[in-house]
Order: structure tokens, then sequence, then C-alpha cells
């Protein structure tokens, strides 16, 4: 007991020390862009259909998920916009039956890679927050020569020539193999007897998942890094570390503190990620927040929210 409690001490002090510098000091982002098996690309960036998918599976009101809903628009002029949710998702595709143990994170991971396989686009996590448009993501992929996007982990990647994915922010065409592969390898887990234990048997090996930690809970994580292991793809990777997750690499995950540097916090003189991912857990503080109002107008999320606000 004893040793739980100075462990969280010194966590505390930690988060807090790396919340002053992180304040005081001038911070760079440092964009680490890997392309692999490049010279594998099947298809070219025009064939990406500039068509934003998005699903938020609930009927409370969000104050959080509006606003990053409403940095999409903000940014992504002329593209086409599909906002889903239950009532709407089987205008696209059809459902299965799910296992009744899959939790709806899964679900709404076969909802993003059946989207991306039939009509291809740009899939985005209802809770990812945007400062800018893609000029600078596909301006990247036409240099590159790559036709498909996607995030990964630094926390869970060991092997710079394996990077763990991220699957919250996705650019493909349609039908592109990696993400045909990938959705059916996916559908192997979550339909099997048990979805939850069907990738046991690579929780030790670190060499295929390396830091991936809740392999129950990670099957998408898990299903990506099999398939990549079979078979070479031609994928263009960001890190997470750099745009989506910045703040939580930067704060050591601290919901309280992240909260508050992007609700109060004026980014004068300092680089802004291109793109904030919010977890569940940050979500929550950030969310009560929003709801009573407590923001700097001049704040990342507070400047959007005052212009949402103004255009009721």
């Amino acid at each position: 007991m004893l040793k739980i409690i100075i462990k969280r001490c010194f966590r505390t002090v930690k988060q807090i020390v790396l919340l002053l510098n992180f304040v005081s000091k001038k911070n760079c982002i440092d964009e680490k862009w890997m392309h692999i098996n490049k010279g594998l690309a099947t298809k070219k960036v025009d064939d990406i259909p500039r068509i934003i998918w998005v699903y938020w599976d609930s009927n409370k009101e969000n104050h959080l998920v509006n606003l990053c809903i409403e940095s999409m628009k903000t940014h992504f002029e002329g593209y086409q916009m599909n906002i889903l949710n239950k009532n709407n998702i089987q205008e696209y595709i059809d459902l299965p039956v799910f296992h009744k143990d899959l939790k709806p994170a899964g679900i709404s991971d076969f909802i993003r890679f059946s989207l991306l396989k039939k009509y291809g686009g740009i899939w985005i996590d209802a809770s990812v927050f945007f400062t800018q448009n893609l000029d600078w993501i596909f301006s990247k992929m036409n240099e590159e020569g790559a036709d498909i996007f996607l995030c990964y982990s630094d926390e869970c990647t060991i092997r710079n020539d394996f990077p763990v994915i991220d699957s919250w922010f996705i650019i493909a065409p349609a039908e592109h193999p990696f993400i045909i592969d990938w959705l059916e390898e996916f559908k192997k887990a979550i339909f099997s007897d048990s979805p939850t234990t069907y990738y046991n048997d690579y929780i030790n090996n670190k060499d295929i998942i390396q830091n991936i930690p809740n392999v129950s809970y990670l099957i998408c994580y898990v299903s990506a890094m099999v398939v990549l292991s079979r078979k070479k793809y031609d994928i263009l990777y960001l890190n997470s570390g750099s745009n989506g997750h910045y703040f939580n690499y930067k704060l050591d995950w601290n919901r309280y503190f992240i909260s508050l540097c992007v609700l109060l916090y004026r980014f004068k003189n300092t680089p802004t990620p291109k793109l904030i991912k919010f977890t569940g857990l940050v979500r929550f503080p950030t969310e009560a927040l929003l709801k009573y109002k407590f923001y700097n107008k001049k704040s990342i999320l507070g400047e959007l929210f005052i212009k949402k606000e103004n255009n009721k």
C-alpha cells in the first residue's frame, strides 16, 4: 500500500513539473514521418475521395464533440462531411449482429474499416480537434508517392521498421489492400466465440504487439499488427506524439492538466499541434469545463467555442 502511495505521489510531482515546464518554455513539435515499404503503393492520392467520415453513437449533448466537429467544418472547406450515428449508419453499410462481449469501441472499429473499404476517404474520430486543414498531409503523401496515411503510437512502438498503428485518423482510397486485409483479420477476432481472448497467444509476442497494452480491448491494434507481420504494404506514418497525442505525451496523460491547457493556455509564439485527439479520460473534465463556460477566449478551444456560440 505504501509503495502504491509513493508511486502515485512521485507521478503527481512529475506531472506538475511537466506542466510548469510546458507553460513556461517555448515548446517544439517534433514530427517523425515514416514511409514503410515505399514504392509498393497501388493507387494515387487523387484516388482518395475528399469525404470525411465521423461516427458518434450517443444521444447526449456533448460540447467537446460538437466543437471537434465544428473544427472540421471550419477547416475542411470543399470536403463532403458525413456525420454518422446509429440512426443513419445503415444508409451506408450493413451492420451485423455483434458478439455480446464486444465493446462500443469495437463496433466503431468495424464501422470505420467497412466505410473506408467501400468508399474510401478520411476517417476521423469524433473526439479529434483540428487547428488546420489537411493540405499538409496530402502534400506529404504526394511528395512520398504514398496512397494511405495513418498515425503510429510513439509509446507502443519499439521497432522503427514496424510502427504500431493508431486507428483514430486514417486516410485511404476505396478498396485499399491494407484496409481490406485489416478488416478481414479484425472480423475473425470480433466474430469468434471470444473476441476479448482471441489474441491471447500474442500477449507475450513483443516482436509483433510490442508495447500494446490491454490486448483484450485494443483488438483493432493487434489485428493491424498481425496483418502487417504477414504482408508488406506501402504506408505513410506520422507519430501521434507530434499531432493527436501531443498534449497527452507532454503532460504524462494527466487529464486535468491537459484540459486546463487547451481551455486556458494561450499559445502565443508557441507551435500548436495541427490536430488534438481527446481520449475518454480527457474528454470528461474538458466537457465539464466547457459546459460551465470555463475557458479563455484566446485558448485553442475557447476561440472556436466563442465563434460557435456567437453564430447560434
